[in-house]
């Protein structure tokens, strides 16, 4: 499937739902769906090929997201930004990854007009949120789709076209470029959708709390492809994440270990906040301590999923799922909830040797990871690609026993 395929599943299947809830606005799967498809009309207008390169600078928000899914729509390759982000390393992403689509909110014209003539390569400027006229050429989004079809444009997309080219950090030099294709995102979803059990006419409701532009984007996907809605909070907010659980019935959300201290520094919050509805509490990113897992687990439920992964392979090498913190009805040992769970199924996960040797059981070395969840490589980096994807194994850099 192509990774526009899931929102369109979810659209078929609900096409008379919500999909998105942003401040008590209700967003319907058809509204959404008909808007990306103007996008990507648009955008092909332009004759701009598959493949091309187009960037979402916004904070979480549903017309935001909805440009990425218009991307997607027109076969082309979505680039994160991280609205918060010195505006150096954004313009260093927009020049050194070649785009030349960005959609923007009006509150980063100011920053994004001081940097325009050092962005030569970009060749549409979309405010989603109104006027820009700060940025020269900008267009609003409702303005520059108003005459676009919002039918589906047939565009041939290939399972290896880059749809994601996503930033990673090193410990030096500037951030590198991560091809995810149709392919790593599919499977990226497949792993979701396994590790996370629904009845079939259940609708999951996700809270995307941390950033879309990272982690929460893509794990809403899998929500929206099951026709369920993600309720989208503009800022990561404790008040409002503990009021939209009850609120809104979620089911299933994402939050890095920092986040979830702070909640559970908050007084009387098992009895404060009702989180009968929730299954999912994803947890990761990060290490995460035992004493708080523990924590987490008496105050919040037993909800807990540990997820491990990296950019180079989005978001789900392994799943530590909620039944298996406990074993014979009691917590699991501190090793297993220390642990990042297995290795999810469609793909192999070795521990190596500096020789690329595979290890045997109880053994120290290297994850690394083989599979259709593997990124293609970095973007116009061959010898950075080549050190990392060895004999077609995906090195993480990380340990593991």
């Amino acid at each position: 499937m192509a990774i526009i395929d899931f929102f369109d599943r979810g659209w078929r299947l609900n096409p008379n739902g919500v999909a998105y809830i942003q401040d008590d606005r209700r967003y319907g799967f058809t509204e959404v769906g008909e808007l990306s498809c103007r996008i990507a009309n648009g955008l092909l207008a332009h004759r701009l090929p598959k493949q091309t390169k187009g960037a979402v600078w916004a904070t979480n928000d549903v017309a935001a997201w909805t440009c990425t899914l218009g991307l997607w729509q027109a076969n082309m390759c979505w680039i994160p930004i991280g609205a918060r982000n010195p505006a150096e390393e954004n313009q260093y992403v927009l020049d050194a990854f070649d785009c030349e689509v960005l959609f923007f909110q009006k509150d980063f014209a100011p920053v994004i007009a001081a940097m325009q003539p050092r962005l030569p390569k970009i060749r549409l400027w979309i405010c989603v949120d109104g006027e820009a006229p700060e940025v020269a050429g900008a267009r609003s989004l409702t303005s520059w789709v108003a005459d676009q079809p919002s039918t589906r444009p047939v565009v041939a997309a290939d399972m290896d076209d880059v749809v994601m080219l996503s930033t990673t950090g090193g410990t030096t030099g500037m951030p590198k470029g991560v091809m995810n294709t149709h392919r790593s995102l599919q499977t990226f979803c497949a792993h979701f959708m396994l590790g996370c059990h629904y009845g079939a006419d259940s609708r999951p409701v996700n809270l995307a709390a941390a950033p879309m532009t990272h982690t929460a984007g893509l794990l809403s996907v899998p929500c929206t492809a099951r026709g369920g809605t993600v309720v989208v909070l503009a800022k990561p907010d404790p008040a409002l994440l503990l009021g939209a659980i009850p609120k809104h019935r979620v089911t299933e959300l994402f939050l890095p270990p920092t986040v979830i201290y702070r909640l559970l520094d908050v007084p009387d919050l098992a009895t404060k906040v009702d989180f009968s509805s929730l299954k999912y509490l994803i947890y990761g990113a990060a290490p995460m301590s035992i004493e708080k897992l523990k924590r987490a687990i008496e105050l919040i439920g037993p909800v807990m999923m540990g997820g491990y992964g990296q950019t180079e392979a989005p978001a789900s090498i392994a799943y530590l799922p909620p039944d298996e913190h406990f074993e014979a009805g009691k917590l699991a040992s501190d090793e297993r909830l220390a642990s990042v769970g297995r290795p999810n199924p469609l793909i192999r996960v070795e521990i190596m040797n500096d020789a690329n040797r595979i290890l045997g059981p109880g053994e120290t070395g290297e994850i690394c990871v083989q599979g259709d969840l593997v990124m293609k490589g970095y973007y116009k980096q061959p010898e950075k690609t080549a050190e990392t994807i060895i004999d077609g194994w995906l090195h993480t850099g990380d340990i593991g026993h």
